[in-house]
C-alpha cells in the first residue's frame, strides 16, 4: 500500500495572515512581497506536526508564527531557506518546536 502524497501548501505575502488549515502539513512560504504572518489553529485541535519552510527571502522579510512557541511571541523564521516544525505538546496546551 502506498501512503498518500503530502502536498505542500504555497503561502505568500498576499495571503498574510494565513490561517493554518487542519489539512496543512507543510507550508512553503514566499516572503518576496513582505513579512508573512502564519496563524496556527488552536493547539487543542491540531493533531499533527506542521512544517513551515521559507523559499529564500526570510532574511529580508521574515515569517512570523503568531502565538507563543518555546517562549517566543511571535516565533520568527528569519534566515533564508530556514524552517521549523511545530507540534502540540503532550498536554495539548501549547506548541513546541520539533526541529529548527
Amino acid at each position: 500500500m502506498v501512503p498518500p502524497a503530502i502536498v505542500p501548501t504555497a503561502v505568500n505575502f498576499a495571503m498574510s495572515p494565513y490561517a493554518v488549515l487542519p489539512t496543512d502539513y507543510i507550508l512553503e512560504v514566499d516572503t518576496t512581497g513582505g513579512v508573512v504572518v502564519i496563524t496556527p489553529q488552536a493547539v487543542a485541535t491540531r493533531t499533527k506536526p506542521l512544517e513551515i519552510k521559507d523559499t529564500g527571502n526570510a532574511l529580508t522579510n521574515n515569517i512570523q508564527i503568531s502565538g507563543t512557541i518555546e517562549g517566543q511571541t511571535p516565533y520568527l523564521i528569519d534566515s533564508n531557506f530556514g524552517s521549523v516544525t511545530i507540534r502540540p505538546n503532550k498536554g495539548g496546551t501549547a506548541y513546541e518546536v520539533v526541529t529548527w
